[in-house]
């Protein structure tokens, strides 16, 4: 690992290459640079140095952040499922965009915190502030870059680990539908209004309500039985559920147990456009076209996403006095705590409409008795 010569180029600096190995049979060096000799000597030692750590100098020739984390999406695509995968491309993207070609050993914690701190402000991609949530997923993306640098001797130190995920202003909350709402979707007819129909009345994720078949809903019992779901990222092919929670069986209330008996079979899924089945792309355009219809019948602002009908559901459960454990079951949860956060948002939302009314009862008794005692 000695030096092997010094020299002097036409335009001053003094070059000085290392031996770092031989490869197939071949020796290898690397030559590095400096205004002058002690320059050039130091930045020799910092190379023998990083070997002697066990830095593989030769495999990490490409040395460029946008380089290693492709490298790791490749290979984190040997194992991950589809969906997952898909997630990881959307989080790395912006840090290659940020970091790109820069030197992955010289990165340093500050760098990545400062995007971070940025993303919270305002993300470039929705011009939004970003939610902690989101951020949280960003930190783990990039400190997943670069234990795989670390893997493979790039790197001996993640300067990602000590990213702190700052507290945001953004706070996402779905809002349920209101009745009157609701009404928009039962006296608008289109091509997604059975998609949801039962989104709003039996909770299911767009996936599990695509891949729905009629042989799936046995009117004589009025149940919805969920066994798969649609992957939209690998060709809408069948998959399991998202989760083993996902498999269950959901019985219908009356209101849409009669409803789907009149929806007309055209193919084997229940939810189609004109027997087509849906895609994730043909669902994006006739979803903004149904909130467009919506809009122009009742000349209104109206908003909403597809999973908040989803999230109107377990607000009907609520309401009908349904326990959480049986509301787990029939939103397929995995988690408990997810349908503890839900059921205790809307408790909250209860208990403030009560102290309002509350109020507005006590005002107004306290304005009859000033009146009775003039």
């Amino acid at each position: 690992m000695a030096k092997k010569s010094n020299k002097k180029r036409a335009d001053g600096r003094i070059a000085v290459q290392v031996y770092l190995g031989t490869v197939d049979g071949k020796r290898k060096y690397k030559t590095v640079y400096g205004k002058t000799q002690k320059e050039a000597n130091a930045a020799a030692d910092a190379i023998k140095a990083d070997l002697m750590k066990g830095i593989d100098i030769l495999s990490g020739e490409n040395k460029t952040f946008d380089f290693w984390a492709r490298a790791w999406l490749r290979n984190l695509e040997k194992t991950a499922v589809p969906e997952w995968h898909h997630i990881c491309e959307v989080r790395t993207q912006p840090w290659i965009d940020y970091l790109g070609k820069a030197d992955i050993t010289k990165i340093t914690t500050y760098d990545l915190q400062c995007f971070i701190d940025d993303l919270g402000k305002c993300n470039p991609y929705t011009n939004k502030p970003t939610s902690k949530k989101t951020l949280g997923e960003y930190r783990n993306i990039v400190c997943r870059i670069f234990e795989f640098c670390i893997q493979n001797r790039v790197l001996t130190f993640n300067p990602a680990t000590y990213i702190v995920v700052p507290k945001t202003s953004k706070k996402h909350v779905r809002k349920p539908l209101t009745n009157q709402q609701i009404n928009y979707f039962w006296e608008t007819p289109h091509t997604l209004q059975t998609a949801c129909i039962i989104m709003i009345y039996a909770g299911l994720r767009r996936g599990e309500l695509l891949a729905l078949t009629w042989n799936d809903i046995d009117f004589k019992k009025n149940t919805i039985s969920v066994n798969k779901s649609l992957n939209f990222k690998n060709n809408g092919l069948i998959k399991e559920p998202k989760t083993a929670a996902g498999n269950r069986t959901i019985t219908m209330p009356k209101l849409l147990a009669d409803y789907l008996i009149t929806v007309p079979k055209e193919a084997i899924q229940v939810c189609t456009l004109g027997g087509r089945p849906i895609t994730n792309s043909n669902w994006n355009s006739q979803w903004k076209s149904y909130l467009n219809t919506i809009r122009k019948k009742y000349n209104i602002e109206f908003e909403t996403s597809a999973h908040c009908l989803r999230h109107t559901y377990c607000t009907i459960l609520y309401e009908a006095g349904i326990d959480v454990l049986t509301a787990k079951e029939l939103m397929g949860h995995s988690d408990i705590s997810t349908t503890m956060g839900i059921y205790t948002h809307l408790r909250q939302e209860q208990e403030k409409r009560s102290l309002t009314k509350l109020d507005e009862y006590l005002n107004a008794n306290a304005s009859q008795m000033q009146v009775s005692e003039m």
